[in-house]
């Protein structure tokens, strides 16, 4: 059993826990997931480097490496299962919809690195041509993966806007979607590398970027929550410098894990 204050540490920072768990044996690693929560044992995963959650992911049970997979975003998705052996990631790939199974197998095929390797191919997008009441109707559909913006294509599927959900429920249903439509933020090329679109400011101020095929065509999007990780992973998960609480929670951790609760205990007197 984990214990409590370790659990804390999971759970609550996942960033620091998952360097700690990389320098883990697997199946010790594996042990640990098994007693989160399906949603914390996903944000655990995904703070992982892909060679780390390759080896520890194919050590849980079935239905929780199902559910944890199908909650991870496709292409963090395809580069663990890339690293894993065939018939383990096809297993695993089969265990989850249809839908899910798709969007990893279409970034496996992205060269790695790039905007296509991680984008979301299951998003909802809009025709500039619909009427408020029809785009509202597709948009019910999709509940509930439906995002706060949804993206408005032409129709060749070249990206030309975004309209916000709040207003497409409060407008008239005959008012067109293209009275609605905003500017869309400029769109990323499937094979743009991510060190590129990390470098521009566009992906701050936006909840996704358009990613675009060689023809323009829109065939996922970027996700703001998954290029603000990337960054932070880059930057590390502690500053270096001054003490801040990731530090002292990393620290703990190791003693959590290293020395075992009774030597916690036993330290507690002496802490400074």
């Amino acid at each position: 059993m984990v214990d409590p204050l370790a659990r804390q540490l999971l759970v609550h920072h996942p960033p620091a826990a998952a360097r700690l768990l990389e320098r883990h044996p697997a199946e010790e690693a594996a042990s640990m997931f098994e007693e989160l929560p399906v949603d914390a044992a996903a944000d655990l995963l995904a703070h992982l480097s892909p060679q780390a959650a390759a080896r520890i992911l194919p050590r849980l049970p079935e239905r929780q490496r199902a559910d944890i997979f199908r909650r991870i975003q496709p292409g963090l998705a395809a580069q663990i299962a890339a690293r894993m052996p065939p018939p383990e990631a096809d297993t695993i790939l089969h265990t989850i919809p249809l839908v899910h199974s798709t969007s990893i197998r279409n970034a496996m095929r992205q060269p790695a690195g790039t905007a296509g390797s991680i984008m979301h191919t299951d998003v909802l997008t809009l025709g500039a041509a619909l009427s408020v009441a029809d785009a509202r109707d597709l948009a019910r559909a999709s509940a509930p993966a439906l995002q706060p913006v949804l993206f408005v294509v032409d129709g060749m599927r070249h990206p030309v806007g975004v309209v916000e959900v709040a207003d497409l429920w409060v407008a008239e249903d005959a008012t067109p979607l293209a009275r609605l439509t905003r500017p869309c933020p400029r769109p990323v090329a499937a094979r743009m590398k991510l060190s590129l679109v990390l470098r521009e400011s566009a992906w701050t101020t936006a909840i996704g970027l358009p990613v675009i095929d060689t023809g323009g065509r829109m065939i996922g999007i970027l996700a703001q929550a998954d290029l603000l990780r990337m960054a932070f992973d880059r930057r590390g998960t502690a500053a270096s410098g001054s003490a801040t609480l990731t530090d002292a929670a990393m620290a703990f951790g190791e003693l959590v894990w290293s020395v075992g609760a009774a030597a916690i205990e036993q330290a507690g007197g002496d802490r400074r």
